[in-house]
């Protein structure tokens, strides 16, 4: 395995780019602070700009190892506004796997954007970093995220019933799975 980080990448519409200091305060509009956003995950809506500027700086001190990725999305019309992540959520050497999660502003779902976007970064993670395996999971709840997973051309590989605090109640968490040598890496 090699460890570059996150590199810059391009797709049609999209820049895929390490947080710059600034960024906080496009993504505090465009998803951090939208509880429809944030309704199916892991973390409740910031209730400030400062929160998203909390958070934003302690990925920025992490995404400087080269063992951590964390890319915002961007359209490239509108360079500076942050409009989602994507980020490495655990990353295993022995298994050389690593799991990705990710977010995107409302006012871009059901465009294709976090495919695009997702599409990339497994490219990036298979040919320039030597993974594996990638992994990604989702809420039951929330089918369009695992359609992004499958559009992405993972695969089911299992369901794990976890509390999740947030909710109250046991939910089905829905693993997803790529693995490299299904996968055609393009140049």
């Amino acid at each position: 395995m090699n460890f570059h980080g996150t590199k810059e990448l391009h797709t049609n519409r999209l820049i895929l780019r390490r947080i710059l200091k600034d960024d906080y305060k496009s993504a505090y509009l465009s998803y951090c602070s939208r509880p429809n956003v944030c309704r199916l995950l892991t973390w409740y809506p910031h209730g400030s700009e400062q929160d998203t500027k909390e958070y934003y700086e302690s990925e920025m001190k992490k995404s400087n190892q080269l063992n951590y990725y964390a890319w915002v999305i961007a359209l490239k019309e509108k360079p500076q506004n942050v409009i989602g992540c994507l980020s490495s959520i655990m990353l295993d050497i022995k298994t050389s796997e690593i799991e990705i999660g990710y977010v995107l502003s409302d006012d871009y779902w059901h465009q294709g954007i976090m495919s695009e976007a997702f599409a990339e970064i497994i490219n990036y993670l298979f040919a320039s970093e030597g993974f594996e395996n990638i992994i990604a999971c989702y809420l039951e709840e929330n089918p369009h995220s695992g359609g992004v997973m499958r559009k992405c051309w993972m695969k089911y590989d299992y369901i794990k019933t976890i509390f999740y605090p947030k909710l109250n109640k046991d939910v089905q968490m829905v693993y997803m799975r790529l693995n490299k040598s299904n996968y055609n890496i393009k140049e």
